[in-house]
């Protein structure tokens, strides 16, 4: 594995430069010839202490209180590389507190930061001489690993991404832990990916000497659209060799799909369907999620009382039983029925359409959301999206559906990274439909009322306390016929608050990570709402899923 910011010779100047070495590829370190930022002062602050944590510890100070964000990333950066070489837990530390700061502030630069990860905990799993020492530091290696083979990924470097999941498949079953099943999913999809890529390359240098081989062209195309998902790649190599059902729905399945027009939502749904009945088993869940979502959206656009959507609804059953064949059903039917908002934010329900990115939403109401800034990770189960606490957030707009004003379940899985101020998980209108808020002391609290928007007045519903860096599991239930909210946290009831109020529908959008405070900072997985009042045994099973690491499918 490459491994960035390393490099040799030069002594003299290697504190001046350990943040300016462009990476190394193939065996070549590219020439730096303009400083970079914060170079000089690294270097001095390098030069005044002696030991690894020392200089980490001083780098972070400098950084914290370093004005420019360039500055403050170099410096960082810096801090992470002399933490790496200590042997110490508050170098470690320092490390970790770094490493969350270039997150932050240069998400676009986390391919770099999750190499830096990996480092530091390969490092302090060589250290460890206990058990439980070991046992920590190499969750956190699989972690990292995990977090390393989804950036590769999302820059298609599939075999970097093999290699990532590999070491961290190897690393759970040395540990004992539980994940060996997921991480081996990962790493033979990431693999088959790989061969697919080699293929697309091999079809693609066909073509390009031979542009009259059809059925070249025909396998080309199909594995960007069908093994790639990556329509908007497979355009350029359209023509008219090409049948017209290619020509026809490829360019359409580029955009976005609330965009498509109610007759393209039926085709295409027909025609990923289909798709789907000759796509790998990697690709086939995606090729069918695909058809799900064309089906819903086409069903939120139309009147209830058309009877063509008899015939639809029916299609889009026998879909979502192909679907569950595959995935193994989780969510009982009743409880899919209730939903209005699934998002699992697993890696095949995140739609890409240029730099904009979409989650599905599972349920039937179609409510997908378009994702702003936060990243994929690895979650609670499969993939979750990190928030950073600035300008991240999934926006879900205003649909009917989510202007919940009688009974109402919201559920997710909740990871803050730290509890410094009041932020929002998940918001619609505090006066209105209900939003969550957590507190800086840790309490989750939940409002709704009946002013219609962010105005009173409104109930305040404490639900209970929630751990910086750590899982919970969060369900709010409002019941409008007993006139209570009952909170519960990881499957167990533990409050129910009686109200006088009622709901009353709001214009402002529903957001998940933002809200009427602070943004969230910290991961989310599984977010599920409802427009029922689940039962204390529906909230159980919502829990003991995530708990088992499966996905609301």
């Amino acid at each position: 594995m490459i491994k960035k910011g390393r490099f040799v010779g030069m002594r003299i100047f290697a504190a001046s430069f350990v943040l300016s070495l462009a990476p190394v590829t193939a065996g070549i370190v590219s020439p730096v010839f303009a400083e970079e930022p914060g170079s000089a002062l690294i270097a001095d602050i390098v030069g005044k202490h002696r030991t690894p944590e020392e200089r980490a510890e001083k780098l972070f100070q400098a950084a914290t209180a370093a004005e420019d964000p360039a500055l403050r990333i170099a410096l960082f950066s810096a801090a992470v590389d002399h933490a790496s070489k200590g042997a110490t837990v508050e170098a470690r530390t320092v490390a970790e507190k770094a490493l969350t700061r270039l997150y932050d502030l240069a998400p676009a630069r986390q391919a770099e930061w999750a190499d830096k990860q990996v480092e530091l905990y390969r490092r302090y799993f060589r250290l460890a001489r206990t058990v439980s020492d070991k046992q920590q530091a190499g969750t956190k290696l699989i972690q990292a690993l995990e977090v390393l083979g989804e950036n590769r990924e999302a820059q298609d470097r599939w075999s970097d991404a093999a290699s990532a999941y590999r070491e961290a498949m190897q690393m759970a079953r040395h540990l004992g832990l539980g994940k060996t099943d997921a991480l081996t999913g990962k790493y033979r999809r990431a693999t088959h990916l790989e061969s697919i890529s080699k293929q697309v390359a091999g079809y693609a240098r066909l073509l390009e000497n031979d542009p009259t081989r059809s059925a070249v062209r025909l396998l080309l195309i199909l594995a960007l659209v069908v093994e790639l998902d990556q329509p908007a790649r497979a355009v350029p190599y359209l023509n008219q060799d090409v049948d017209e059902m290619l020509r026809t729905y490829v360019p359409l399945a580029t955009g976005k799909i609330s965009d498509a027009a109610p007759a393209a939502c039926i085709e295409l749904a027909r025609w990923y369907r289909g798709l789907a009945g000759n796509a790998s088993s990697t690709a086939k869940p995606t090729m069918l999620l695909r058809s799900i979502a064309y089906f819903q959206q086409y069903l939120q656009t139309q009147k209830s009382g058309d009877a063509k959507l008899v015939a639809i609804r029916l299609e889009l059953s026998a879909v979502q039983e192909e679907w569950d064949k595959i995935a193994g059903v989780i969510l009982p039917e009743i409880l899919r029925k209730q939903a209005v908002l699934i998002l699992t934010f697993d890696r095949e329900t995140i739609r890409k359409q240029g730099d904009q990115a979409a989650a599905m939403d599972l349920s039937p109401a179609a409510n997908h959301g378009q994702i702003f800034g936060a990243v994929s990770v690895p979650g609670k189960s499969g993939e979750a999206l990190r928030f950073d606490g600035g300008d991240d957030y999934v926006l879900l707009g205003n649909p009917r559906s989510l202007q919940i004003t009688g009974d109402q379940t919201v559920a997710m899985w909740l990871l803050p990274e730290k509890l410094d101020a009041r932020r929002n998980p998940f918001a619609k209108a505090w006066g209105g439909e209900g939003t969550l808020t957590l507190e800086p002391t840790g309490i989750l609290n939940y409002y709704f009322g009946s002013g219609g928007g962010n105005s009173t007045p409104y109930q305040e519903f404490p639900s209970g306390k929630l751990t910086a860096g750590k899982w919970t599991h969060v369900t709010i239930v409002r019941d409008m016929q007993k006139k209570s909210v009952v909170s519960y946290i990881n499957g167990q009831k533990t409050s129910e608050i009686p109200f006088t109020l009622s709901a009353k529908a709001s214009l402002l959008p529903a957001y998940v990570g933002k809200g009427y405070v602070e943004p969230f900072l910290g991961l989310i997985d599984e977010v599920a709402v409802f427009a029922s009042a689940l039962s204390e045994e529906d909230v159980k099973l919502l829990f003991d899923l995530g708990d088992k690491g499966k996905s609301l499918h």
